[in-house]
């Protein structure tokens, strides 16, 4: 039986929180959107399906890049490595005053959870 509310109504969020299996807090986490938290969850663990991986299960898609319509659109392609992406990440990394190379997902998740380190980012 789960704890009702402050006001002793039911609520789903209550019944959601007496059922749930709390897990350690991942140093990747961010505290923002549900949505882009899914992604960036999915992008972590490799997971996202990029054309590469598609054309390499037999989808009938070319594995070409959508943005630059130069190289495989692969995870970090698409993401780093492609002239457009990296033209962004380069700005986000100015705005924010860190003047550094973009580097690939893997690193930059390192770097970020070692630079920023019981902050919020």
């Amino acid at each position: 039986m789960w704890t009702l509310t402050a006001d002793g109504s039911f609520s789903m969020k209550s019944a959601w929180e007496a059922c749930r299996k709390r897990n350690p807090i991942q140093p990747w986490y961010s505290q923002g959107v549900p949505r882009w938290g899914f992604i960036e969850w999915l992008a972590i663990l490799d997971r996202l399906s990029t054309r590469d991986k598609l054309f390499s299960w037999g989808v009938g898609v070319s594995p070409q890049c959508v943005l630059c319509m130069d190289g495989m659109e692969s995870h970090d392609h698409l993401f780093f490595a492609c002239h457009l992406s990296s033209d962004i990440w380069k700005q986000i990394l100015t705005c924010n005053d860190i003047h550094r190379v973009v580097l690939p997902l893997s690193q930059e998740v390192a770097w970020t959870v070692q630079s920023y380190a019981g902050k919020r980012v």
